[in-house]
């Protein structure tokens, strides 16, 4: 019995060492991100697509918001020139008041 362990030692002694050098040599390599499988490669590629999809939704929610900030910018803008509408109707209207008065005076 000695002797045979002595020769399974013996193999695995100098066998071990091989493995060891040889191990980082040895890996799993393929086409997408180290994926191997059609399976892994197919999830790499949906996932790569709902990145995609997210960017696009991003990109859209963006242009919303510049549209909504335009649409506030033009609010503002509206809103600052009401007095002035406000007051030249008041304006006109004054004055057709004055005119009035006037034609009031001048027949009494």
């Amino acid at each position: 019995m000695k002797p045979k362990f002595r020769v399974i030692t013996l193999a695995a002694a100098m066998i071990s060492p091989i493995a060891f050098l040889i191990s980082p040599m040895v890996h799993a390599s393929g086409a997408v991100a180290g994926a191997t499988e059609p399976t892994q490669i197919m999830n790499n590629i949906e996932l790569v697509a709902g990145v995609a999809k997210q960017a696009e939704q991003v990109s859209n929610q963006l242009l919303q918001i510049q549209n909504q900030i335009q649409a506030y910018q033009n609010m503002v803008t509206n809103t600052l020139n009401i007095p002035n509408q406000i007051w030249q109707n008041a304006d006109g209207l004054l004055n057709q008041l004055v005119g009035i008065v006037n034609q009031g005076q001048a027949l009494a």
